[in-house]
């Protein structure tokens, strides 16, 4: 779900298919789910999953993730791509500086702290602003949300499955992890220290 493009008042959607290693973005109208008459792509080789982001300043971001690398593109560009720097549709989208200025622009690409294969990509909560917790293969690392600064990285083995957010102590937000070392492991998203753990 993405703003009004085609100025009927309703929100409309952003849906992604793969063709071969490119990355086709289509609109569709939220009132008549009709395809607009245009779309955009990209070219992202090993393409794993994708996540919907908004700033504190109110930009919409897309979040395209590999095994390798983290990719963020505003919505403002992936409808430049589709309907042209003409087009009225782009005047009520927007970018956010802290993010333009973070990433290395022409790669499009999040700079991430930790190393291993990406499995996972989550917000911390649906908060404009909210953290992103990046799970690799053998590492945790909790992203700024706003600056796209790392906050933590910790050392998890073997993750299994995708992380669960919830509210497991007293932090705000906490992560449970299962690894095949240990098979449930709580992180609070202060430190990614582990208040508990519990093996199965």
């Amino acid at each position: 779900k993405i703003p009004d493009i085609d100025k009927d008042g309703v929100p409309d959607f952003l849906v992604f298919a793969a063709i071969g290693q490119e990355i086709k973005s289509c609109f569709y109208s939220g009132t008549f789910g009709k395809q607009m008459q245009f779309s955009g792509s990209l070219h992202l080789p090993g393409l794993i999953g994708h996540l919907l982001h908004i700033t504190k300043s109110g930009a919409h971001y897309i979040l395209f993730y590999t095994a390798k690398a983290l990719f963020a593109y505003s919505l403002k560009e992936l409808c430049h791509m589709a309907v042209g720097p003409a087009s009225a549709a782009l005047a009520s989208l927007k970018e956010d500086a802290d993010w333009e200025m973070a990433m290395r622009h022409k790669a499009r690409q999040v700079p991430l702290a930790s190393s291993g294969d990406i499995q996972y990509v989550t917000k911390m909560s649906e908060k404009p602003g909210s953290h992103i917790l990046v799970a690799r293969s053998v590492m945790l690392e909790l992203v700024n949300g706003q600056q796209l600064s790392s906050l933590w990285v910790v050392g998890v083995p073997h993750i299994l499955r995708e992380p669960v957010l919830g509210a497991f102590g007293p932090d705000e937000i906490a992560v449970a992890i299962e690894s095949r070392v240990s098979h449930e492991k709580k992180k609070g998203d202060n430190c990614g220290g582990p208040p508990w753990r519990h093996q199965v």
